[in-house]
């Protein structure tokens, strides 16, 4: 008897992309599915799409309304009703291979243990419908791999219910790096991870939209945020952390905030305040130079972030 697992679609002004998305959910060799799909105040009848779709070609696809802004909250909407063990999340604009959900399906049936979600690896096509890249996931710290973005992604992943639920979803007020949040929060649950080396999902980009399209300076924020949220929790909960995942964790926080420095040398402050201890892990590494080091004792942090905003500035103005 298999395992039900539920295909939850996020849609917002997605009327050209719907239709194959859906064609890729309901084409899964994975016979024990269900869909739904989640209207998210579109404008552009993708409502109207869906229910056509339902009518003619689809009846068993279920169909949601969901008034609060964001993919989000939609998704939170379909968890909310559905039925599956294990979880299918699918921007409405991206694919599944036919044998994606079988294949993943497949590697949880061979684990003993309770695990909470599985990693899966990427295809990726322009918004001219080229193919330009394949991420692939490989075996590591599951920690440091959510940390650094080598975790997969919302849609090339599978996640258990349960676990879900039991963090409460989607955090709704995040307007990027949700994914990261999601998985950071459900590696502190305690419970085991699966790596799927296999390219069975296609992301595609679209013309807009795009997070890389959206203000850097909220952007960086929310990215660097989340982790330090994460690093809060490890240290409160006392949970053991490896010497040297510690010293990848803190540089690799770092150079975010020397980033986010470019753009608000204030709110890098405000964010490298949060973490104590930034002397014994930092290591030139992501980014971070011995240069930053050296200016951090020489400057202190307020004075490099300043230092980055100012060089930042003079480059872009004679760029321009």
């Amino acid at each position: 008897m298999h395992t039900k697992v539920s295909i939850i679609i996020p849609c917002f002004n997605v009327v050209h992309f719907i239709e194959e998305c859906l064609a890729s959910a309901f084409q899964q060799t994975y016979s024990d599915i269900e869909v739904i799909a989640v209207d998210n105040n579109s404008s552009d009848g993708t409502y109207d799409k869906l229910v056509e779709l339902q009518q003619t070609q689809y009846p068993s696809l279920i169909l949601l309304q969901e008034t609060k802004r964001g993919a989000c909250a939609a998704r939170n909407k379909g968890l909310s009703i559905a039925q599956g063990e294990w979880i299918q999340f699918l921007d409405a604009d991206d694919l599944l291979m036919p044998t994606k959900i079988e294949h993943q399906m497949s590697l949880l049936a061979n684990k003993k243990i309770k695990n909470s979600f599985l990693m899966g690896s990427t295809i990726f096509y322009n918004n001219k419908g080229v193919k330009y890249n394949t991420k692939y996931i490989s075996v590591g710290n599951p920690i440091l791999k959510v940390f650094k973005q080598q975790a997969g992604y919302t849609c090339s992943n599978l996640f258990n219910k349960e676990c879900l639920l039991q963090i409460n979803g989607w955090d709704e007020t995040l307007s990027s790096s949700q994914e990261t949040d999601l998985m950071l929060r459900l590696i502190m649950l305690g419970r085991d991870v699966v790596y799927d080396k296999d390219a069975l999902t296609i992301k595609n980009e679209r013309e807009s939209g795009q997070i890389s399209q959206s203000n850097p300076t909220i952007r960086w924020s929310n990215f660097i945020k989340i982790r330090i949220q994460f690093l809060k929790m490890v240290i409160n909960r006392k949970v053991l952390i490896d010497e040297a995942v510690a010293y990848e964790l803190y540089s690799y926080l770092f150079s975010s905030i020397l980033i986010l420095s470019k753009y608000d040398a204030k709110k890098a402050l405000y964010y490298y305040n949060q973490i104590n201890n930034w002397g014994k892990y930092i290591k030139p590494q992501f980014g971070v130079r011995k240069i930053h080091l050296l200016l951090i004792k020489l400057l202190g942090p307020k004075g490099v972030f300043k230092l980055q905003s100012q060089l930042f500035r003079l480059k872009f103005k004679s760029s321009s």
